[in-house]
Formats: C-alpha cells, structure tokens, sequence
C-alpha cells in the first residue's frame, strides 16, 4: 500500500515511522523481485531507497528545495514502481508549498543589467539574471546581488506557497545621494530691526503721547491762576509733573531703539565659517525594492 505523504510539522514523528514501516515492507519485495538485477541496477535502486527516505525528512524540516530534488530522483523510471508511485504524489502535493522568487536588476542610470552574481545564505543561485523565476526555501534568507564590484544586501522572509516574488535590486541607492546646504547668513547691514527696537520704539510713542496730554490738562487746569485755590494749583502742578516723566522715557526709549536697530548684526554660524560649508554633502546609500 503507498504511504501517505505527510508535512504537518504537529505529526511529523509519527508520520515519518509509519512512512517508514511502509515502505520497508515495499523495499523487502522490491529487492525479491530484483535479485537477479545486475551490479550496476542494484546501485540504481540503491539510490532510489535514499532518495525516497532523505525527501520525508527534508520536506519536514522545510528544505522543500533538497526534497524537491530527491523526488525527481525516486520517481524515476529506472526505480522501482513503488518509489515511482509514491515519490510522484508527493512531488505533486509539495510543488504548489514550493515559493520562486524573479530578480531583476538596474544600474544607477536605470539601465537593466543582465550580469548579476545572485546568492542566498551564501549559496549561488545564478551567475546571470535571465528573467526566469527560482524556486527558494521558505523563511528568512539573505540575498546578495554582485555587479561590477558593487554589492547590495538585503534580509527577505519568503512564505510557503508565494509564487514568482519580484525582487529588485537598485544599484542607484548606492550613488551618493546630493543633500541641499543650508541657505547662507544675510550679509552684514541686512539682519533687519530686531525685536527690542520695536518694544522700545513702542514705549517711546506711549510715553510721548502721555506727555502730550498731561500737558495740555497741565495748561488748561493753570488758567485759574490767580484765583485758584490750593487743589486746583495741585492738580496742574502733578499733570506737568507727570508730562515731564513721559517726555523723559519717550526720549530714553526711542534713543535706546536706535541704538539697538544700528549695532544689530547677523549671527555667524560655525558652518558659514567653515571652509566649504556649502558644498552639496554626499550621504552613501543601499537598499533594494521589493514588489
């Protein structure tokens, strides 16, 4: 009877033993029947008992790329029909679980390349890029992409069953990438009022006009003069007192203003010190596209 082809990893164990009995019991009568077979289709068979095996226990660790290639070997004509049977169902039952990947490449014109060093974990999958898709393992892997001495690396999870993933490799992330400089300082003499001149500037035109009119209550509450009485004379006397004050901060604040508005000047940066410091700036870049 054919063993069931198994790949749950919850009953791999059990599975793997009862695979196994099976097929030792199809070995038994395969070598029955075969016992006259000459030297060199004893080691044919041999190669199909191997292959039968290896393919269960490498489909149950996830090397669906090693099982792949052991069931092409045990389904073969040459090997007896039980291998041949039971290796052709479970390549076709594994195949659809296999995922590929399609690489391409572009230079840093955008070019498409064609002669690329492709590799996985370390392992060459193909000196050229033709276009056509390879199978992979499914899992994390790390792709290397080789192409006149540059090189682009990237980690990829790969899920079972995914089919013709395109990877790109973009040798143009590796091209220095040109950064903007800063816009320079204004010149000396175009920094602009700053700030306090305007607070101060402001003061100084409250306090002219409060000069101004405690003067003129000042003038206008001294026309009783001399019939005013003793209040009266107090109150023009405090509004010219008051319009006195005002004038003064009017005139200090406004001298302050000027003052500030004439020595301000632009700060300078130590970049605008530094010989060079607006050449572009050259950050490397690496990276590849997925789609």
């Amino acid at each position: 009877m054919p063993a069931a082809f198994v790949c749950s990893s919850a009953s791999a164990s059990d599975s793997f033993v009862l695979v196994k009995g099976r097929f030792l019991v199809g070995v038994s009568l395969m070598l029955g029947l075969a016992f006259a077979s000459s030297a060199r289709a004893d080691a044919t068979q041999e190669q199909c008992v191997n292959a039968y095996e290896q393919s269960q226990s490498l489909t149950l660790e996830g090397k669906f790329r090693a099982a792949r290639e052991q069931l092409l070997v045990c389904a073969r004509p040459t090997c007896p029909k039980i291998t041949q049977g039971d290796c052709g169902k479970w390549l076709a039952t594994l195949e659809p679980k296999i995922p590929s990947v399609v690489v391409s490449a572009k230079s840093a014109s955008g070019q498409d390349l064609e002669r690329v060093r492709v590799l996985m974990d370390g392992v060459v999958l193909s000196e050229n890029l033709d276009g056509r898709p390879v199978i992979v393992d499914p899992g994390p892997h790390t792709f290397r992409f080789e192409s006149e001495g540059q090189v682009l690396e990237e980690r990829v999870v790969i899920v079972e069953g995914e089919k013709l993933r395109r990877l790109l490799a973009d040798f143009a992330k590796l091209a220095p990438k040109v950064v903007e400089p800063p816009p320079p300082p204004p010149p000396a003499g175009s920094a602009g009022i700053p700030t306090v001149s305007w607070v101060l500037g402001g003061v100084s035109v409250v306090s002219l006009v409060g000069f101004v009119g405690f003067a003129v209550a000042g003038k206008s509450a001294e026309g009783c003069v001399p019939t005013c009485k003793g209040s009266e004379v107090d109150s023009f006397r405090r509004d010219y007192l008051i319009a006195d004050i005002s004038l003064g901060v009017a005139i200090v604040t406004a001298a302050a203003a000027v003052y500030f508005a004439l020595t301000n000047k632009p700060s300078v940066t130590s970049a605008s010190r530094a010989p060079g410091a607006h050449a572009p700036l050259l950050l490397p870049q690496s990276g590849m596209h997925f789609f």
